[in-house]
C-alpha cells in the first residue's frame, strides 16, 4: 500500500477537450494533493503545445510509460483509439489503476482482445453522471419513501453534426443513460439488459463523412423493470433527462421522478418529484433539488462530477473502500455487452430506409474534414 501522503504519479493520454478537463480536475483541490501529473501524451504536437509546461510532453505513449513509470494512466483519447492505448497501459508494470473515458472500448471484440489484463489491473470508467448530487438525492428519496421503481424512460443526446472529433456514433452517447438506468435500479452487473427492440438511423454527420449511427431508440428491461429511451447526435440542443416511475406498494402512492443533467450547463442538475393522482393523473410537486454550476468554485465549475470521480479513484488506490457510484471493469463490460446487443438488433446503414445523407455528394471527404476543423 502506497503512503497516502505521497501523490500518485499520473500520465494523461490525450490532450484534447476531454484531456484538458481531466487535467483541470487533477490539478484542483484535494486532487492536487493526491495526484501528480508527470506526463502528457498526444501524437498531435499542437495539442501538446496547448498544455505546454504543465508536465513532460510526449508524442509516443510507450516512451512516456517507460520514462515516467506512472501509478495511474488516464485514457481520454477518442474512443476509436481506446483499445490501442489500453493495450499499452495495461502492459505497463508500474500502473496500479487505469482511468478511461466511456465506453471502455469501441465494441465487445476489442474488450475481449485486451485479454485477462483488463481484469488483473484495476480499471474504472468515467461514467461521470453517477457523481451528480441528484443521484445521491434520488437514492435518499427512494429509501425514505420505501419506493420501488416500476419504469424508466430516458432522452439523452446533443448536437454533434460535423464535430471535429471522430466518433463511433451515437452508441457512445447511449452508454450513459443505460448505465444510469442500472444505477437507479441498484442492479448488479450480473443483471444484463434484456433487449426487446432497438432501431437506429444513419447519416454522414461525422467529420469523416462515413456512415455512422446518429440516432437510436431502445426498449428492454433490467432486473425485470422496463427501460426505454432515445439517444441522438442530431438534436438542436443538449438534453439529458431520465424519468423514473416509482410506487409504494402498501400505500399505493405513485411518483414521477424527473432527473435533468447538465441543463443548460455542465453540473446544472435537478431532481423534481411529483406525486401522481390515480384519478385523473394530476401531478403535485412534492420534492425538488437543484444544483447550479454558478454556485461552484470557478476552478471546478463544469468539471465537478469529474473531480468527485477522481477523488474516489484516489480513495480506491489508497484502499479506503469504494462507493456504489464507482464504475469498475465489470460495469464497463455490462455497458459493452448492452451496446453490442443494441448495435446487433438495430441494424446498420444498409438496412432499408435507415440511411439519409445530410450533405451533398459533391463535397469530398477531405473538404469536409477541412471545413469541420476550421
Amino acid at each position: 500500500m502506497k503512503d497516502a501522503a505521497v501523490p500518485f504519479r499520473v500520465v494523461l493520454v490525450g490532450c484534447g477537450k476531454a484531456g484538458q478537463r481531466f487535467l483541470r480536475a487533477l490539478r484542483y483541490g484535494a486532487c492536487a494533493e493526491r495526484y501528480l501529473v508527470t506526463g502528457l501524451v498526444d501524437p498531435m504536437v499542437d495539442r501538446l503545445e496547448s498544455v505546454k509546461g504543465e508536465a513532460n510532453a510526449y508524442t509516443d505513449l510507450a516512451t512516456a510509460l517507460e520514462a515516467e513509470r506512472p501509478d495511474v494512466a488516464v485514457v481520454c483519447v477518442n474512443e476509436e483509439f481506446h483499445w490501442e492505448a489500453l493495450r499499452k497501459v495495461l502492459a505497463c508494470r508500474s500502473i496500479r489503476h487505469v482511468v478511461c473515458e466511456k465506453p471502455l472500448t469501441k465494441d465487445m471484440a476489442e474488450l475481449q482482445a485486451l485479454g485477462p489484463a483488463v481484469w488483473e489491473k484495476p480499471v474504472s470508467v468515467n461514467f461521470c453522471e453517477r457523481y451528480s448530487y441528484i443521484m445521491d438525492d434520488y437514492r435518499d428519496w427512494l429509501r425514505e419513501h420505501d419506493a420501488e421503481v416500476s419504469r424508466i424512460e430516458f432522452f439523452w443526446g446533443k448536437y454533434r453534426v460535423r464535430d471535429p472529433r471522430p466518433t463511433m456514433g451515437v452508441l457512445s452517447e447511449l452508454s450513459h443513460p443505460l448505465d444510469l438506468a442500472r444505477v437507479l435500479l441498484a442492479s448488479p452487473a450480473s443483471e444484463l439488459l434484456e433487449l426487446s427492440a432497438a432501431s437506429s438511423t444513419f447519416s454522414d454527420f461525422s467529420v469523416t463523412g462515413l456512415p455512422a449511427a446518429d440516432d437510436v431508440s431502445v426498449t428492454g428491461s433490467i432486473d425485470g423493470v422496463l427501460v426505454s429511451g432515445k439517444s441522438s447526435f442530431l438534436w438542436d440542443e443538449r438534453k439529458r433527462r431520465i424519468v423514473v416511475y416509482a410506487c409504494q406498494k402498501e400505500s399505493g402512492n405513485t411518483w414521477q421522478v424527473v432527473l435533468n443533467f447538465d441543463a443548460p450547463r455542465w453540473d446544472d442538475d435537478s431532481m423534481v418529484v411529483y406525486e401522481i393522482n390515480p384519478c385523473g393523473g394530476e401531478r403535485q410537486k412534492v420534492a425538488e433539488k437543484r444544483y447550479r454550476s454558478s454556485d461552484l468554485d470557478p476552478q471546478v465549475r463544469h468539471i465537478n462530477k469529474l473531480y468527485r470521480y477522481l477523488l474516489e479513484v484516489a480513495d480506491t488506490l489508497a484502499e479506503r473502500g469504494r462507493s456504489p457510484r464507482f464504475a469498475d471493469a465489470a460495469d464497463a463490460r455490462w455497458a459493452q455487452v448492452a451496446l453490442d446487443e443494441v448495435a446487433s438488433l438495430a441494424g446498420d446503414e444498409n438496412t432499408r430506409g435507415r440511411y439519409a445523407a445530410l450533405f451533398g455528394p459533391e463535397v469530398s471527404l477531405t473538404e469536409r474534414k477541412i471545413e469541420a476543423e476550421a
